[in-house]
């Protein structure tokens, strides 16, 4: 039997996180195909929006696959951290 991950107890980078530009979105569902876990369909615009902002370990390399075949430049990790260098 396969065990269900709860999105709280998965392991991510507190730094790394993912942006959906819904201005920039024109429903290609790249992003969905290759990293569901992350990206989802918004409910009636059918444009791309993230359902975890911050990036599992695990997940780093769809989500960079998804960036890069977005035709239109919608997605985009960021890192942040506050003026401290604590992330935020």
């Amino acid at each position: 039997m396969i065990e269900k991950q709860n999105p709280q107890s998965i392991d991510v980078d507190p730094l790394l996180r993912v942006v959906v530009d819904e201005a920039k979105c024109k429903t290609v569902g790249e992003c969905v195909r290759i990293a569901p876990e992350i990206f989802t369909f918004t409910t009636g615009s059918k444009k791309a929006t993230v359902k975890m902002a911050l990036i599992p370990p695990g997940l780093f390399d769809k989500v960079q696959e998804a960036v890069e075949q977005c035709p239109y430049n919608a997605i985009v990790i960021n890192r942040h951290e506050n003026r401290k260098g604590i992330a935020t």
